[in-house]
């Protein structure tokens, strides 16, 4: 398959779940926090959340980071494709893949547990990186079969994917248990962490739909 083929297929599937993500996230600002009030966006600390969670801006920086993890997976020029090699290759990019994620910007870099929360983000645009090279690299005609191609069996997908959800977990966990390391306005911080919350839920679930769809038990 030509690459600019498997790269619009696998970024067809990336956009498809972030877009189920984000009308998930949408639905909970607007549902679970303030049902039945109208002019919802009208309402300040609903506002605030809209803007942290599902403004459009937030889409166009997701594609931006996809296009920018693209152009990583080219970069590893014959070094091993490990965790080491892509560490180095997203330090060497971390600013333009920070500025376009909304997890870095929303916590204090002065906070004494700044340099974790950095390493974990670091970690998971790794993996991410790790995940987009085993794809381009793997045949197949349709993103399923990439997948499968490049995972082999049920197991090490598995795996994978619980790698990148512990990172993400650890992440959420220093977010909320570290009152001050999370950058929104105390209004609405209890709000916003729990809304964190049932993003990662709800990112779990669909992972394990993923796994369950590519490679059936």
């Amino acid at each position: 398959m030509e690459m600019d083929k498997k790269r619009d297929l696998i970024l067809e599937k990336f956009m498809e779940e972030f877009d189920i993500g984000m009308k998930y996230m949408k639905d909970q600002v607007r549902h679970n926090l303030y049902d039945g009030l109208t002019g919802w966006l009208l309402n300040p600390i609903a506002s605030w959340l809209y803007k942290i969670f599902v403004a459009p801006s937030i889409r166009d920086h997701a594609l931006d980071n996809f296009n920018t993890l693209l152009e990583c997976a080219q970069e590893f020029n014959g070094n091993e494709v490990c965790m080491d090699s892509a560490i180095k290759i997203i330090e060497e990019r971390f600013d333009e893949l920070t500025e376009n994620d909304p997890s870095y910007q929303r916590f204090d870099k002065k906070h004494e547990k700044a340099e974790e929360m950095i390493q974990l983000i670091k970690e998971g645009f790794a993996q991410q990186l790790l995940l987009t090279k085993k794809l381009i690299d793997s045949p197949g005609e349709t993103y399923e079969e990439i997948i499968r191609n490049a995972f082999k069996t049920r197991n090490t997908f598995m795996q994978f994917t619980d790698e990148q959800l512990e990172n993400t977990l650890r992440g959420l966990n220093l977010l909320v248990t570290e009152n001050k390391l999370l950058k929104v306005p105390s209004l609405i911080k209890k709000q916003t962490q729990r809304l964190l919350r049932k993003g990662y839920d709800y990112t779990v679930e669909r992972a394990y739909i993923q796994v369950d769809e590519i490679f059936p038990k």
